[in-house]
């Protein structure tokens, strides 16, 4: 297999897909009699598959090094990944953990053992990664984070509150981390300790996961804040806003004042947040007006939810490209260079592909308003 292409489905592949790539369990006996370097990728890969069905504690001695040996073919790799995150024991995760530090890892594997991390069910692995293995190993602190953010398993909102705020956690991805591990869990409990870091914390970073989570855990007591961080200098402050009036929305008795917030910011913002309020909107309403502010004051009007005094539709209609809304300010166009653009691949005669299509971007950007 093509290297890019390699990579390409390494990126792409899911981990629900490796547990089910070979059917029933192999005890770690015959996976050491039958297990050959080498052997074809995927026989391999579906040896591994049926060890980690198996779900053996010894298998961590096994595949740990065995890891190291498969540097050349990272599928494999993903595989032992897999099958060690499915046994999801302490030892097992370790391994997982010390593999990462290797320097010349192939980074699909490293994106892929982030992924499959957030399938561990094992409560001691889950502990573990939360306790001694957050302290341990800072170098990896973040992908055990998003690991637990992600993980349905993990229902302990005192891992998050205890990394929220910037006197604790010096780190911004990481309060972004807990933040997003609160607004998952959901627990009202936590909601006063949400908004008084929303108030405070000044990272944009954090403050778009923060002003989320307080809309989804808070939704009347955020308003006013979400309000305020609409007028935020910063676009992913203000995109935390937005998804956190969609949150306030889900509410009947903020639901309103949401609305009417995210017609406001429709109206307001000039590029491409202007199309997350709409996509908003849409999803909180079922009706799809796009980024056209005049019917969504219509629709507010109709049901009863006048927007305030001095209302001023700035944006109206939103040029259009080939049929799709473009709200952005600015466009980019990419034109294909490949040799099969400048020569047929049939015939190898040249081809005029890539001459006609300047000519046709050409016509299109002067159609532009």
């Amino acid at each position: 297999m093509p290297p890019v292409r390699k990579r390409l489905l390494l990126a792409l592949l899911p981990a629900a897909f490796l547990s089910a790539a070979v059917p029933g369990s192999l005890t770690l006996e015959q996976f050491r009699s039958q297990y050959r370097r080498g052997d074809p990728e995927e026989k391999r890969c579906g040896l591994l598959s049926r060890l980690g069905a198996a779900r053996d504690p010894a298998a961590a001695e096994v595949l740990g090094p065995l890891f190291g040996n498969e540097r050349s073919f990272p599928i494999v790799q993903c595989f032992i990944v897999k099958a060690l995150c499915d046994e999801g024991s302490p030892a097992a995760l370790e391994r997982v953990l010390d593999n990462l530090k290797d320097p010349r890892l192939d980074p699909c594997v490293a994106l892929f053992t982030r992924r499959v991390l957030a399938s561990i069910q094992n409560p001691k692995g889950l502990e573990w990664m939360a306790t001694r293995a957050w302290k341990q190993m800072p170098a990896r602190r973040e992908d055990l984070a998003w690991a637990l953010v992600r993980n349905a398993t993990w229902k302990s909102p005192a891992f998050f509150l205890d990394h929220l705020g910037p006197k604790r956690e010096k780190e911004p991805r990481l309060r972004a981390a807990a933040a997003a591990g609160l607004s998952r869990l959901a627990n009202p409990r936590t909601a006063e300790a949400v908004l008084l870091a929303a108030r405070l914390e000044e990272s944009p970073m954090v403050l778009m996961r923060l002003l989320s989570a307080a809309g989804r855990l808070a939704p009347d007591r955020s308003l006013s804040l979400l309000e305020q961080r609409m007028q935020h200098p910063d676009p992913r402050v203000r995109l935390g806003a937005l998804e956190g009036l969609s949150w306030a929305a889900s509410a009947p008795s903020a639901r309103d004042q949401a609305l009417t917030l995210l017609v406001q910011a429709l109206s307001r913002e000039s590029s491409r947040l202007r199309g997350d309020a709409a996509r908003f909107l849409e999803a909180i309403t079922g009706k799809v007006f796009g980024t056209d502010a005049a019917q969504w004051r219509v629709y507010l009007q109709e049901n009863g939810t006048p927007l305030p005094a001095g209302f001023q539709e700035v944006h109206t209609l939103t040029p259009r490209h080939l049929g799709v809304e473009m709200p952005s300010r600015r466009i980019l166009f990419l034109v294909e260079t490949s040799q099969e653009m400048v020569e047929d691949r049939a015939t190898r005669q040249p081809s005029d592909r890539l001459e006609r299509a300047k000519r046709d971007l050409l016509k299109r950007i002067e159609a532009l308003p």
